[in-house]
Protein backbone atom coordinates (compact mmCIF):
# COMPACT_ATOMS: atom_id res chain seq x y z
CA UNK A 1 0.00 0.00 0.00
CA UNK A 2 1.61 3.36 -1.04
CA UNK A 3 -0.56 5.38 0.60
CA UNK A 4 -1.22 5.49 4.77
CA UNK A 5 -3.91 5.29 6.45
CA UNK A 6 -4.17 8.95 7.34
CA UNK A 7 -4.54 9.26 3.76
CA UNK A 8 -7.26 6.71 2.87
CA UNK A 9 -8.94 8.05 6.55
CA UNK A 10 -9.12 11.59 4.65
CA UNK A 11 -10.21 10.53 1.40
CA UNK A 12 -13.40 8.36 3.66
CA UNK A 13 -14.29 11.42 4.97
CA UNK A 14 -14.13 13.70 1.48
CA UNK A 15 -16.16 10.81 -0.17
CA UNK A 16 -18.61 10.13 2.94
CA UNK A 17 -19.11 14.34 2.80
CA UNK A 18 -18.80 15.54 -0.56
CA UNK A 19 -17.28 18.67 0.94
CA UNK A 20 -13.44 19.50 1.10
CA UNK A 21 -14.75 21.99 4.02
CA UNK A 22 -17.05 20.04 5.78
CA UNK A 23 -13.98 17.28 5.90
CA UNK A 24 -11.23 19.57 7.11
CA UNK A 25 -13.47 20.93 9.70
CA UNK A 26 -14.82 17.27 10.95
CA UNK A 27 -10.96 16.28 11.07
CA UNK A 28 -9.52 19.63 12.37
CA UNK A 29 -7.26 19.68 9.37
CA UNK A 30 -6.93 23.13 7.02
CA UNK A 31 -8.67 23.16 3.72
CA UNK A 32 -5.16 22.98 2.09
CA UNK A 33 -4.13 20.10 3.94
CA UNK A 34 -7.15 17.71 2.97
CA UNK A 35 -6.74 18.98 -0.74
CA UNK A 36 -3.26 18.53 -0.77
CA UNK A 37 -3.32 14.95 0.75
CA UNK A 38 -6.56 13.50 -1.91
CA UNK A 39 -3.58 15.36 -4.74
CA UNK A 40 -1.07 12.94 -3.67
CA UNK A 41 -3.41 9.84 -3.57
CA UNK A 42 -4.39 10.69 -6.89
CA UNK A 43 -1.04 11.04 -8.10
CA UNK A 44 0.24 7.32 -6.09
CA UNK A 45 -2.57 5.83 -7.59
CA UNK A 46 -2.63 7.09 -10.83
CA UNK A 47 -6.33 8.30 -11.53
CA UNK A 48 -8.75 11.23 -10.49
CA UNK A 49 -10.86 10.07 -7.47
CA UNK A 50 -12.90 13.28 -7.01
CA UNK A 51 -14.34 15.72 -9.65
CA UNK A 52 -15.82 19.30 -8.52
CA UNK A 53 -19.53 19.97 -8.57
CA UNK A 54 -21.77 22.98 -7.49
CA UNK A 55 -21.74 22.14 -3.90
CA UNK A 56 -18.34 20.10 -3.42
CA UNK A 57 -17.17 17.36 -5.16
CA UNK A 58 -18.59 14.13 -6.31
CA UNK A 59 -16.77 10.77 -6.38
CA UNK A 60 -15.70 9.56 -10.15
CA UNK A 61 -16.03 5.86 -10.97
CA UNK A 62 -13.08 4.59 -9.88
CA UNK A 63 -12.93 7.03 -6.43
CA UNK A 64 -16.45 4.66 -6.14
CA UNK A 65 -15.49 1.69 -6.69
CA UNK A 66 -11.96 2.47 -3.75
CA UNK A 67 -14.38 4.21 -1.69
CA UNK A 68 -16.90 1.16 -0.92
CA UNK A 69 -13.87 -0.84 -0.41
CA UNK A 70 -12.06 2.05 2.22
CA UNK A 71 -15.32 3.00 3.44
CA UNK A 72 -15.79 -0.96 5.34
CA UNK A 73 -11.93 -0.90 6.21
CA UNK A 74 -12.60 2.41 8.01
CA UNK A 75 -15.87 1.95 9.30
CA UNK A 76 -14.69 -1.60 10.71
CA UNK A 77 -11.74 0.39 12.58
CA UNK A 78 -13.93 2.87 13.94
CA UNK A 79 -15.94 0.39 15.13
CA UNK A 80 -13.46 -1.50 16.88
CA UNK A 81 -12.22 1.99 18.51
CA UNK A 82 -16.08 2.20 19.67
CA UNK A 83 -16.45 -1.05 20.99
CA UNK A 84 -13.07 -1.08 22.73
CA UNK A 85 -13.56 2.33 24.70
CA UNK A 86 -17.57 0.96 25.67
CA UNK A 87 -15.55 -2.04 26.81
CA UNK A 88 -13.32 0.14 29.17
CA UNK A 89 -16.21 1.95 30.19
CA UNK A 90 -18.15 -1.26 31.25
CA UNK A 91 -21.06 -1.05 28.24
CA UNK A 92 -22.21 -3.62 25.65
CA UNK A 93 -23.79 -3.26 22.99
CA UNK A 94 -26.31 -5.11 20.41
CA UNK A 95 -26.75 -3.58 16.97
CA UNK A 96 -29.69 -4.35 15.26
CA UNK A 97 -30.42 -3.83 11.25
CA UNK A 98 -34.01 -3.95 10.75
CA UNK A 99 -36.85 -2.69 7.94
CA UNK A 100 -39.19 -0.04 9.19
CA UNK A 101 -42.38 -2.60 9.55
CA UNK A 102 -40.80 -4.87 11.38
CA UNK A 103 -39.61 -2.14 13.72
CA UNK A 104 -42.65 -1.27 14.79
CA UNK A 105 -44.79 -4.43 14.52
CA UNK A 106 -42.18 -6.74 16.66
CA UNK A 107 -39.28 -5.06 18.18
CA UNK A 108 -41.02 -2.01 19.82
CA UNK A 109 -43.08 -4.21 22.19
CA UNK A 110 -40.58 -6.18 23.24
CA UNK A 111 -37.55 -3.85 24.05
CA UNK A 112 -39.13 -2.70 27.73
CA UNK A 113 -38.79 -6.24 28.71
CA UNK A 114 -35.57 -6.68 27.19
CA UNK A 115 -34.59 -3.52 28.60
CA UNK A 116 -35.51 -4.98 32.09
CA UNK A 117 -33.31 -7.70 31.81
CA UNK A 118 -30.12 -5.59 30.25
CA UNK A 119 -30.47 -2.66 31.22
CA UNK A 120 -27.19 -1.91 30.90
CA UNK A 121 -27.08 -2.51 27.12
CA UNK A 122 -26.96 -0.37 24.54
CA UNK A 123 -29.18 -1.40 21.67
CA UNK A 124 -28.68 0.44 18.32
CA UNK A 125 -31.12 0.48 15.74
CA UNK A 126 -30.18 0.89 12.01
CA UNK A 127 -33.22 0.52 9.14
CA UNK A 128 -33.01 -1.33 5.81
CA UNK A 129 -35.87 -0.60 2.51
CA UNK A 130 -37.09 -3.72 1.11
CA UNK A 131 -33.77 -3.28 -1.52
CA UNK A 132 -31.35 -3.29 0.10
CA UNK A 133 -31.23 -6.58 2.32
CA UNK A 134 -27.71 -7.77 0.60
CA UNK A 135 -26.22 -4.85 2.30
CA UNK A 136 -27.81 -5.62 5.48
CA UNK A 137 -26.67 -9.43 5.20
CA UNK A 138 -22.54 -7.84 3.69
CA UNK A 139 -22.76 -5.85 7.19
CA UNK A 140 -23.83 -8.41 9.53
CA UNK A 141 -20.62 -11.09 7.54
CA UNK A 142 -18.56 -8.52 8.45
CA UNK A 143 -19.29 -7.64 11.80
CA UNK A 144 -20.73 -4.41 11.57
CA UNK A 145 -24.28 -5.51 12.81
CA UNK A 146 -25.04 -8.03 14.94
CA UNK A 147 -28.85 -9.33 14.17
CA UNK A 148 -30.86 -8.89 10.96
CA UNK A 149 -34.75 -8.49 10.98
CA UNK A 150 -36.30 -9.47 7.34
CA UNK A 151 -37.61 -11.45 4.79
CA UNK A 152 -37.47 -14.77 3.77
CA UNK A 153 -35.70 -15.64 1.49
CA UNK A 154 -32.62 -14.76 2.80
CA UNK A 155 -30.18 -14.03 0.23
CA UNK A 156 -26.42 -14.38 0.96
CA UNK A 157 -26.60 -16.13 4.26
CA UNK A 158 -22.87 -17.16 4.62
CA UNK A 159 -22.04 -18.22 7.72
CA UNK A 160 -25.48 -16.87 9.28
CA UNK A 161 -27.69 -18.83 11.18
CA UNK A 162 -31.31 -17.98 10.30
CA UNK A 163 -34.81 -18.15 12.56
CA UNK A 164 -38.26 -18.12 10.62
CA UNK A 165 -40.12 -15.87 13.86
CA UNK A 166 -43.57 -15.66 11.81
CA UNK A 167 -45.72 -15.77 8.55
CA UNK A 168 -48.17 -13.33 7.39
CA UNK A 169 -50.46 -12.66 4.46
CA UNK A 170 -51.16 -9.21 2.73
CA UNK A 171 -54.93 -7.33 2.69
CA UNK A 172 -55.85 -5.31 -0.24
CA UNK A 173 -57.20 -1.77 1.58
CA UNK A 174 -58.77 1.01 -0.11
CA UNK A 175 -59.68 4.55 0.97
CA UNK A 176 -63.25 6.43 1.36
CA UNK A 177 -62.76 7.24 -2.61
CA UNK A 178 -63.69 3.61 -3.71
CA UNK A 179 -66.89 2.90 -1.04
CA UNK A 180 -68.08 0.97 -4.00
CA UNK A 181 -65.70 -2.10 -2.80
CA UNK A 182 -66.60 -2.14 1.01
CA UNK A 183 -69.30 -5.02 -0.38
CA UNK A 184 -69.12 -7.73 -1.84
CA UNK A 185 -66.20 -10.37 -2.99
CA UNK A 186 -64.06 -9.62 -6.02
CA UNK A 187 -61.22 -11.13 -7.87
CA UNK A 188 -57.85 -8.68 -8.53
CA UNK A 189 -58.87 -9.30 -12.35
CA UNK A 190 -62.01 -7.27 -11.39
CA UNK A 191 -59.86 -4.44 -10.14
CA UNK A 192 -57.32 -4.12 -13.18
CA UNK A 193 -58.51 -0.13 -13.77
CA UNK A 194 -58.08 0.70 -10.74
CA UNK A 195 -54.56 2.84 -9.41
CA UNK A 196 -52.49 0.53 -6.91
CA UNK A 197 -49.90 1.82 -5.00
CA UNK A 198 -46.70 -0.80 -4.75
CA UNK A 199 -43.14 -1.10 -3.05
CA UNK A 200 -40.56 -0.68 -5.52
CA UNK A 201 -38.27 -3.32 -5.08
CA UNK A 202 -38.98 -6.97 -2.77
CA UNK A 203 -36.13 -8.47 -1.41
CA UNK A 204 -35.91 -11.55 -2.63
CA UNK A 205 -36.22 -10.35 -6.68
CA UNK A 206 -38.76 -9.14 -8.65
CA UNK A 207 -41.96 -7.27 -7.37
CA UNK A 208 -43.85 -9.49 -4.92
CA UNK A 209 -47.73 -8.65 -6.80
CA UNK A 210 -46.18 -8.44 -9.84
CA UNK A 211 -45.98 -11.78 -10.27
CA UNK A 212 -49.08 -12.09 -8.44
CA UNK A 213 -51.13 -10.43 -11.13
CA UNK A 214 -49.16 -11.77 -13.80
CA UNK A 215 -50.79 -14.92 -13.12
CA UNK A 216 -54.21 -13.14 -13.25
CA UNK A 217 -52.89 -12.02 -17.15
CA UNK A 218 -52.98 -8.55 -15.65
CA UNK A 219 -49.83 -5.90 -16.57
CA UNK A 220 -50.69 -3.59 -13.77
CA UNK A 221 -48.33 -0.54 -13.68
CA UNK A 222 -48.44 1.14 -10.54
CA UNK A 223 -50.01 4.77 -9.61
CA UNK A 224 -46.98 4.99 -6.98
CA UNK A 225 -43.92 3.19 -5.90
CA UNK A 226 -42.41 3.33 -2.30
CA UNK A 227 -39.56 1.85 -0.77
CA UNK A 228 -41.28 0.99 2.37
CA UNK A 229 -44.67 -0.91 3.53
CA UNK A 230 -45.31 2.15 6.14
CA UNK A 231 -45.90 4.74 3.24
CA UNK A 232 -48.43 2.90 1.51
CA UNK A 233 -51.25 3.08 4.24
CA UNK A 234 -50.76 7.12 4.31
CA UNK A 235 -51.49 7.30 0.35
CA UNK A 236 -54.71 4.97 0.84
CA UNK A 237 -56.02 7.64 3.74
CA UNK A 238 -56.01 9.90 1.00
CA UNK A 239 -57.63 7.84 -1.30
CA UNK A 240 -55.03 8.02 -4.05
CA UNK A 241 -54.73 4.22 -4.62
CA UNK A 242 -55.23 0.31 -3.34
CA UNK A 243 -52.59 -0.82 -1.72
CA UNK A 244 -51.48 -4.33 -0.33
CA UNK A 245 -50.05 -4.21 3.07
CA UNK A 246 -49.07 -6.36 5.60
CA UNK A 247 -51.85 -7.90 7.49
CA UNK A 248 -50.31 -6.78 11.36
CA UNK A 249 -51.25 -3.60 10.03
CA UNK A 250 -55.13 -4.25 9.88
CA UNK A 251 -55.30 -3.09 13.64
CA UNK A 252 -54.06 0.73 12.35
CA UNK A 253 -56.29 0.11 9.62
CA UNK A 254 -59.71 -1.20 11.94
CA UNK A 255 -59.54 2.19 13.59
CA UNK A 256 -59.29 4.44 10.53
CA UNK A 257 -63.29 5.03 9.31
CA UNK A 258 -61.75 6.14 5.86
CA UNK A 259 -59.77 2.88 5.10
CA UNK A 260 -61.30 -0.54 4.66
CA UNK A 261 -60.63 -3.48 3.53
CA UNK A 262 -61.54 -5.09 0.13
CA UNK A 263 -62.13 -8.38 -0.08
CA UNK A 264 -60.81 -10.54 -3.04
CA UNK A 265 -61.29 -13.88 -3.82
CA UNK A 266 -57.91 -15.03 -5.08
CA UNK A 267 -55.09 -16.81 -2.54
CA UNK A 268 -52.78 -14.72 -1.21
CA UNK A 269 -49.02 -16.15 -0.70
CA UNK A 270 -47.39 -16.18 2.73
CA UNK A 271 -44.35 -14.41 3.43
CA UNK A 272 -42.26 -15.55 6.43
CA UNK A 273 -39.86 -12.98 8.78
CA UNK A 274 -36.52 -14.10 10.03
CA UNK A 275 -33.77 -13.34 12.07
CA UNK A 276 -30.44 -13.55 10.61
CA UNK A 277 -27.68 -13.77 13.16
CA UNK A 278 -23.95 -15.18 12.83
CA UNK A 279 -23.44 -19.08 13.78
CA UNK A 280 -25.85 -20.17 16.72
CA UNK A 281 -23.11 -21.32 18.98
CA UNK A 282 -20.99 -18.76 19.19
CA UNK A 283 -24.23 -15.91 19.72
CA UNK A 284 -23.35 -14.07 22.61
CA UNK A 285 -26.38 -14.49 25.27
CA UNK A 286 -27.67 -10.87 24.79
CA UNK A 287 -28.33 -11.96 20.80
CA UNK A 288 -29.85 -14.82 21.60
CA UNK A 289 -32.45 -13.60 24.47
CA UNK A 290 -33.72 -10.85 21.95
CA UNK A 291 -34.07 -13.12 19.29
CA UNK A 292 -36.25 -15.27 21.87
CA UNK A 293 -37.93 -12.41 22.99
CA UNK A 294 -39.07 -11.17 19.44
CA UNK A 295 -39.65 -15.02 18.24
CA UNK A 296 -41.68 -15.03 22.22
CA UNK A 297 -44.19 -12.21 20.67
CA UNK A 298 -44.42 -13.28 17.52
CA UNK A 299 -46.22 -16.51 18.78
CA UNK A 300 -48.36 -14.66 20.66
CA UNK A 301 -49.60 -12.42 18.11
CA UNK A 302 -50.43 -15.64 16.06
CA UNK A 303 -52.07 -16.90 19.73
CA UNK A 304 -54.50 -14.72 19.29
CA UNK A 305 -55.11 -14.35 15.20
CA UNK A 306 -53.01 -11.48 14.79
CA UNK A 307 -50.72 -12.88 12.26
CA UNK A 308 -51.97 -15.43 10.42
CA UNK A 309 -49.91 -19.07 11.13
Amino acid sequence: MSANFDAYKIFYFVGRYKNITRTANALFLSQSTVSRCIQNLETDLGCRLFTRSQGGVVLTPKGEMLYNHVARACEHIFLGEEKLRQMQRGIRTIRLCISEFFLWQFLMPVLADFRKEYPDVCVEITTHTLGTQKEAMDELAGGLTDLVCTMAPVTNPRSASVVEIASFQDVLVAGSRFAELREGTRYLADLRDYPFAALSTQENGPNFYDKLFAMQGMDVVPAFKVDTASLLLPLVRRGLCLAFIPEPFVRQIAEAEDVFQVNIRDEMPTQTICIAAGERENLPQIQKDLMEYIRRYAVTLQAHDALPA
